[in-house]
């Protein structure tokens, strides 16, 4: 019988292409979104707070699995209250109402490492430090602790935390690459120090895939880091000036600070563009029995 999935947050870029994704797997899918003034699809479940309770349109222990997609990174002043806050009323209330085993399916974040840029070669699992420096980060873990706790307290609630890099698509790309193919459309592309650089992340496609191989498998408690760590070298195939290992004069990098400057970059940039930390796939690899193969792309496509 296929399983049943409720996507928290499913109108959103990862809920609603991850909902597409598991659908063609055949899986019986419903969207839980925000109450709304207009007509709701019949794909949707909507939920309401009123006097600090949650309540759903529709029941919600019909479902095997929940998937939390629900996630704000731009608006610091409701990081706490959405990304940590409401996903707790949420969860207590499935718990409650769930009398059956059940998982749920945490879209974590890599930023619950910290700040991993480095231009040494650093490997990072998922045994690494925790130490997540910004509210985003800091907000994902406390999630993904409270989801580990709850497991320990209760048999039939069960997790799987997934810790994702930045998350792309054929029509939406993040903005470090928006900024690059700019930068790229203009011939000022410049790659700074090091060759080896690489950045990580990973196609929503992708995301969707392993969820459904981690379903099949009926893996359950378990944290995977799903990172595709791309060498920035690869993304661009037009030839660009790369320095190594070289003193840059400080009239260069006067004018790379103007280019930086002129196209809105910031430290952030600098830091991705000299980067060689690299996150391992090996647990999940090694669940799969085989490398994954991610998707690839080319940033001036």
């Amino acid at each position: 019988m296929n399983k049943s999935i409720l996507i928290l947050g499913g109108n959103g870029f990862i809920g609603k292409n991850i909902f597409n994704n598991l659908i063609k797997y055949g899986y019986n899918c419903k969207k839980l979104v925000r109450k709304k003034s207009f007509t709701f699809n019949s794909d949707e479940i909507y939920y309401y707070e009123k006097s600090n309770k949650i309540y759903f349109s529709d029941k919600i222990n019909k479902f095997d699995y929940f998937i939390n997609c629900i996630g704000n990174h731009r608006n610091i002043k409701s990081f706490e209250y959405i990304n940590n806050y409401l996903i707790r009323k949420i969860i207590k209330k499935i718990i409650y109402k769930n009398k059956k085993k059940i998982t749920f399916i945490q879209i974590s974040s890599l930023s619950v490492y910290g700040n991993t840029f480095s231009t040494k070669n650093i490997i990072i699992n998922e045994q690494a430090l925790e130490k997540p420096l910004n509210e985003y980060g800091k907000s994902k873990l406390d999630i993904d602790n409270y989801l580990i706790e709850k497991n320990k307290n209760n048999n039939k609630f069960n997790y799987l935390i997934l810790r994702v890099p930045l998350v792309y698509s054929d029509k939406y790309y993040p903005k470090f690459i928006i900024s690059i193919k700019k930068i790229i459309k203009y011939y000022l592309f410049i790659y700074l120090i090091d060759k080896n650089a690489c950045f990580s992340l990973i196609h929503i496609n992708d995301l969707g895939n392993i969820i459904n191989l981690l379903i099949q498998k009926k893996v359950i408690n378990q944290i995977y880091i799903t990172a595709n760590n791309q060498k920035l070298k690869n993304l661009v195939y037009k030839k660009f000036f790369i320095f190594n290992n070289l003193v840059i004069h400080f009239n260069i990098i006067m004018f790379i600070k103007k280019i930086f400057i002129y196209f809105k970059f910031n430290s952030y940039y600098l830091d991705v563009l000299t980067n060689k930390t690299k996150f391992s796939c090996k647990k999940l690899n090694n669940l799969f029995e085989k490398k994954y193969s991610f998707t690839y792309f080319k940033i001036d496509e």
